[in-house]
Parts: structure tokens; sequence; C-alpha cells
């Protein structure tokens, strides 16, 4: 079963996720956060897959992103990023997402996406 971290700063939206990629047949944890020691974490748990919201309180998700990417424990661990503001796909793959979703998703587009990025 393939393990999904999904890191956002908001309860309801992890909860949602979590129920979702769950009945999908996922493993899933979830981390709500301010932005801190969020590296720590992703190592800890070793996803398959990071859902990641671009803007997170205290800490936007691209330096996360970047952050992740450049450590060689985590850089291969497809990033996911989420946000409802527009035009933040372009800097999600800047700073070196695997790919994008804008909120609110359509629960297919999500499914697919993950699926995509989990098998690369």
């Amino acid at each position: 079963m393939k393990k999904i971290l999904v890191i956002d700063d908001d309860e309801g939206i992890l909860e949602a996720m979590r129920l979702t990629l769950v009945t999908a047949g996922y493993s899933v944890e979830t981390l709500i956060t301010d932005g801190k020691d969020i590296i720590k974490k992703v190592k800890n748990v070793s996803p398959d897959l990071v859902i990641l919201d671009y803007l997170l309180s205290g800490q936007e998700g691209k330096n996360i992103c970047k952050q992740l990417k450049s450590e060689r424990s985590t850089g291969k661990i497809p990033i996911l990023i989420t946000s409802a503001h527009p035009n933040v796909e372009k800097l999600a793959v800047e700073a070196g997402a695997d790919d994008f979703i804008e909120k609110p998703f359509d629960i297919d587009e999500l499914l697919n996406k993950i699926k995509k990025n989990i098998l690369l």
C-alpha cells in the first residue's frame, strides 16, 4: 500500500484529503504545520508522495519543496503542490514540484495526478 503524506495548515482540508485517499486505497499520514521541522517529519514518515499546500502559516510551500528536493533522503519523493491562488502552478514547478493541483480540486483529477506521480 502506497503511503501519502498530506501537509497543510487547515485541519478541515487534512481530514477531507485523508478520507478521500484512504477510500482510494492509500495509507495516509497528515501533518498540520506552521512550516517548521517539515524536513525531519517527512524523513520520519518516509512517504511515497507528499501533497503540500503552497501557503502554510509561517512558510511558503515553494521553499519547503526546494528544501525537500535538495535533501538526499527526500529528493526523490514526488511532491504535489496544492493552492487556491491563481498563477501558482508556474512557481510550484520552478520550486521543483512534480505536479500541481488547484483548490478546490476535482477528486478524480487529484487521484489521477497521484497515480501518475507515484508510478514515476
